[in-house]
């Protein structure tokens, strides 16, 4: 998903992405060091009627999410700047890390530091993982949204 909207887009990370294709296709292992996925929980909220667009037409409560989305957002490590897509299928957010070839694996680890202490209940997901269980850590999913609508979703890793 995140490659083909990133192709669709024409988006400034398209060529790291079309560099994982290998991994994306056929599970290359190497690529796959150079990829880390996260998974957060969100919870359903009903859309205020203020700020629903005045002409849906709608009688009754919305709940949000009712739909999925891709988008990105970055991660400032000094004068790194790491590019993750970001997956939302309704109540479920997917964050995808990708790091060139050779980075250094303490990167890897630092950016999961720095989301985990940001949002606690967010989940490394790893091969071979098998079940997990996911915890909502307080973030609706209609606020979550608004939110990154508004401004260009950046932290700095010293935050």
């Amino acid at each position: 998903m995140c490659f083909n909207s990133a192709r669709i887009h024409n988006a400034s990370d398209r060529n790291m992405l079309e560099a994982l294709v290998p991994y994306i296709l056929h599970g290359d292992y190497e690529l796959g060091l150079s990829t880390q996925l996260f998974l957060q929980l969100s919870y359903p909220e009903e859309i205020p009627r203020s700020e629903m667009h005045p002409v849906t037409g709608v009688d009754r409560p919305v709940i949000y999410p009712d739909v999925n989305r891709i988008g990105s957002l970055c991660f400032l490590n000094g004068v790194d700047k790491i590019v993750l897509r970001l997956v939302c299928l309704r109540s479920f957010t997917f964050l995808l890390a990708y790091w060139p070839l050779g980075r250094k694996y303490a990167g890897q680890m630092e950016l999961a530091g720095r989301l985990m202490q940001r949002r606690p209940h967010t989940v490394l997901l790893e091969p071979g993982q098998g079940n997990i269980t996911l915890v909502c850590d307080g973030m609706g999913a209609w606020e979550s949204f608004k939110a990154s609508q508004g401004h260009d979703m950046m932290f700095d890793a010293d935050e």
